[in-house]
């Protein structure tokens, strides 16, 4: 039916429609109008018992629970490693709302990571690095323009088939809207603590790269485009349905 057109929330899947003669529109993504501007810095830090003149580090462990036991123990010694190596360094955890504290307890123990419950957006635009399990957090980190690195692992079988059906190699949504690699991605054997304290630091305390990284975050977030993707529906379908 020639009347039938996809609207696209981002700019890569308008080349993959079109070469099978399917019309499209890119819309923009719904996250760039919806997303809170970033929060305040200096108000955040002192709310959360932070010294606002140091680097923050957040990890986003992910918002299941066999996440939290595959990745958890990782997580926490490449905070005791970057504890060590810098020790100026603050750290910040987010707990998903879904997972119980006696949950989230269960796997945290007494590392001392400053937990922070149902501030995501904000601790993700205050934040000097990110460490995260793959997800849609990926993409608003990305619209904050924060630094940040992937890492991942999920059971084995999953990955095996995930690796026979994908039809692209890269996993986080910034790298993929780019078609490059922007985000280090960490994934499975991949996914230790001397790989994710290298790509933190590097992020960290190398300034030409961290400069670079930022730059590459922005350009990803213009090729998502300030257009308001519900108005941008509507008003397609008005021409579509009224013209």
């Amino acid at each position: 039916n020639t009347g039938n057109k996809v609207l696209c929330i981002f700019p890569f899947e308008k080349p993959l429609y079109a070469q099978y003669g399917i019309d499209t529109h890119y819309v923009g993504h719904p996250l760039v109008a919806q997303l809170p501007s970033p929060a305040g810095r200096r108000e955040f830090f002192r709310k959360h018992g932070f010294d606002a003149d140091k680097k923050l580090v957040s990890i986003f462990p992910g918002s299941r629970e066999f996440e939290l036991k595959t990745l958890m123990d990782i997580f926490k010694e490449s905070v005791r490693r970057l504890q060590q190596r810098h020790p100026e360094l603050q750290f910040a955890i987010s707990q998903a709302p879904n997972l119980s504290d006696e949950v989230y307890q269960k796997y945290l123990g007494d590392c001392d990571i400053t937990v922070i419950k149902g501030e995501n957006q904000a601790l993700l635009s205050v934040s000097d690095a990110l460490i995260l399990a793959s997800g849609t957090v990926a993409l608003e980190a990305c619209l904050y323009k924060t630094p940040m690195i992937i890492a991942y692992r999920g059971p084995k079988i999953l990955y095996w088939i995930y690796l026979l059906v994908r039809c692209i190699k890269r996993v986080s949504l910034p790298n993929i809207i780019a078609d490059k690699s922007i985000v280090p991605e960490l994934i499975q054997d991949k996914a230790t603590a001397s790989n994710i304290t290298y790509e933190i630091e590097e992020l960290l305390y190398n300034q030409v790269k961290r400069e670079q990284n930022i730059k590459d975050l922005a350009q990803v977030k213009d090729l998502l485009s300030n257009k308001n993707s519900a108005l941008e529906v509507a008003k397609v379908i008005d021409v579509e349905l009224f013209s």
